[in-house]
């Protein structure tokens, strides 16, 4: 195991997040209060709250897409919140994001192969090796060369996921966020996608952080486990800590209601698949009439 593994890497410290509200901008709404947070290298964390908690603005605080309003971002030790972006720019590959649309990071007009040979050459690969970086970077994502030509609308959600996965990969980042991940996906994708995400963590050591509602998800996947509410932090820790054995009422109201939710969902799926398995009953025809036959009603009918 590598003699860094474990080693503090990216914290959040008092981290709070303001905007103006209101037509003239007179009133200020708090979006993240106070927030502390600390992600191990080689750890899977699970961000979790429901919509307007202010995960996805942490992340873009920790990635410096956002300015905080107060608190400090370190970055291997480094208060990296005072560094200006020109400096930062240097260690922004060190730490990247894949947000809830990834096919909002392709440019339509580029082929699945120009997009990722864009990203190599912006992480440094030498012309030379483009194509064997392509390449390889579509074996570490799983992701089919003959698919390479074609452009992003011609592939399904799961190959658009791979390729933002390849792109952001280009950088060999120490840390990644993973906004809402697989929410987009169908049931049948998104295992395949969990397991990439899974292997990316241990074969190079990344420090994740996976955004998300979907607590069973996030059981899943995750070593740890954050929660926010309202723009505060009521809840960190190991899986089991947080989510099984947590004394925090809202947290306990919030898994309460994610199985109520996948309880519905499970009735709905289970109503659906009997629909279509059961017989479909066709209307019964006269003789020389074809199926979208329709009678005519005449006076005498009437």
């Amino acid at each position: 195991m590598p003699i860094w593994c474990g080693a503090v890497m990216l914290e959040l410290r008092g981290v709070s997040k303001e905007f103006r509200d209101g037509v003239l901008g007179h009133r200020r709404k708090k979006v993240l209060d106070d927030v502390s947070l600390t992600i191990r290298r080689g750890d899977i964390l699970g961000l979790i709250g429901e919509s307007g908690s202010g995960k996805t603005t942490l992340a873009k605080i920790a990635l410096r897409l956002m300015e905080a309003s107060s608190g400090s971002v370190y970055l291997d030790g480094r208060d990296v919140s005072r560094l200006s972006q020109r400096e930062f720019r240097a260690l922004r590959r060190k730490v990247q994001i894949i947000f809830q649309h990834p096919e909002g990071a392709l440019d339509p007009q580029y082929r699945l192969r120009e997009s990722i040979c864009e990203a190599l050459l912006k992480s440094g690969t030498p012309r030379s090796r483009l194509q064997d970086g392509t390449r390889e970077a579509c074996e570490l994502v799983n992701l089919p060369t003959e698919l390479l030509d074609r452009y992003p609308h011609q592939v399904s959600g799961g190959e658009v996921q791979r390729v933002a996965l390849a792109r952001v990969l280009a950088f060999e980042p120490d840390y990644l966020f993973l906004d809402e991940p697989t929410s987009m996906l169908d049931l049948s994708v998104q295992a395949h996608i969990i397991n990439l995400i899974k292997g990316i963590s241990t074969r190079n050591n990344t420090g994740l952080v996976m955004i998300s509602h979907d607590i069973d998800l996030i059981r899943s996947v995750c070593t740890t486990a954050a929660v926010l509410h309202n723009g505060r932090l009521i809840a960190e820790g190991s899986m089991e800590l947080v989510l099984s054995e947590s004394k925090n009422e809202q947290v306990k109201r919030m898994v309460m209601s994610w199985n109520q939710q996948k309880r519905h969902f499970q009735r709905q799926r289970a109503l659906a698949e009997d629909m279509l398995r059961a017989p479909v009953m066709l209307p019964m025809t006269r003789k020389n009439e074809g199926p979208d036959h329709i009678p005519m009603l005449t006076g005498e009918g009437r």
